[in-house]
């Protein structure tokens, strides 16, 4: 059974004073944790009591630290994975991380995300004309962040990501007389070549 409380803490002039801010205390794994609630409304408090028991009775764990990884922090280990895997995608991160960031927010909890934070993304990139493959790869970076943040932090993302459907029809292909015509402005030899690869 958990608790919260205001730790006491002692100021400058030595006096003991009362924190503000709720702390809960909770057990897990036969360990003692203690963790702020970031709120002074002792009701929210009780909630984020009930919601940290609620996960460790469906044995998922809890990471205080983990619980204080924000967006920013988890870009970061996105990136430094990107290079230490020297994936090709590595020189094209940048660009989602910048959509992603805009608009959750650098200092956004990754804790505090939901499904309906990630389907509201997805409308708003929709909404400025986005293509589906293109929201999808920003989606990927995302995922990719919170295994991460698994991996390192003991954090579960409380966020699911379902992606759009691509449709990626391709169009304008190159018809014989269209190939006749580009190889007529080729040098003899890169025109068998074009030939051939026709």
């Amino acid at each position: 059974m958990g608790a919260i409380f205001r730790p006491k803490y002692r100021d400058r002039n030595g006096e003991v004073r009362e924190s503000a801010v709720w702390w809960i205390r909770f057990r897990q794994h036969g360990k003692t944790v203690r963790q702020s609630t970031d709120t002074e409304d002792e009701r929210k408090a009780r909630a984020f009591l009930r919601e940290r028991e609620g996960k460790v009775a469906l044995n998922i764990p809890v990471s205080p630290t983990g619980d204080r990884l924000t967006l920013a922090d988890a870009a970061t280990m996105l990136r430094n994975d990107y290079t230490a895997n020297r994936r090709k995608s590595a020189a094209t991160v940048e660009f989602r991380l910048l959509r992603l960031l805009a608009h959750f927010g650098a200092t956004t909890r990754m804790s505090r995300l939901t499904t309906a934070d990630v389907e509201r993304y997805k409308a708003a990139r929709l909404a400025e004309q986005a293509a589906p493959a293109t929201i999808n790869r920003e989606l990927a970076a995302l995922q990719r962040m919170a295994s991460l943040a698994k991996a390192q932090h003991g954090l579960a993302a409380p966020f699911h990501v379902a992606k759009l459907e691509e449709r990626n029809v391709r169009k304008g292909f190159f018809e014989p007389v269209d190939s006749a015509a580009v190889c007529q402005h080729l040098r003899p030899e890169l025109a068998g070549l074009a030939r051939a690869a026709y």
